[in-house]
């Protein structure tokens, strides 16, 4: 049974709070040395951008998008986060992809992530580990 987690994390300097919500915050089970695949998703309360992501278990990671007529992955710099709307990163789509991972991922783990932004502060969520079968989107 996959489980859903939400973060709000509260931002803004004197009177109001605006909320910048991280849901359900998921890693495919993986082996030691390979490529993990971090889904999520991520709504602003403000235009921003994603500009990267640090993990406890590697020091290499990457932005991806999915393009072309063959679902070729593609690094990019940057995520464009428009203000209120919700930006999924999903199997078979966008992503954050840790690279070379110093242990094995295994279902029932957590793995702390930081999110980094343009504008916002950073981030910190706990990823859950899955099976890989477990991170479609129940929704979709």
């Amino acid at each position: 049974m996959a489980v859903v987690c939400s973060l709000a994390v509260l931002a803004g300097c004197g009177g109001g709070t605006d909320e910048l919500m991280v849901d359900r915050p998921r890693i495919g089970a993986t082996p030691l040395g390979a490529d993990a695949a971090l889904y999520f998703e991520i709504t602003s309360p403000s235009d921003d951008l994603l500009v990267g992501v640090e993990a406890d278990v590697t020091a290499v990671t990457s932005l991806h998008v999915t393009g072309g007529t063959n679902g070729t992955m593609i690094g990019i710099d940057e995520f464009e986060l428009p203000a209120g709307v919700p930006v999924r990163f999903e199997p078979f789509g966008d992503h954050v992809m840790l690279e070379q991972v110093d242990r094995d991922l295994v279902p029932g783990d957590e793995v702390a992530v930081t999110l980094l932004f343009a504008d916002h502060a950073p981030v910190q969520v706990t990823a859950d580990v899955s099976q890989l079968y477990d991170l479609a989107w129940e929704d979709s």
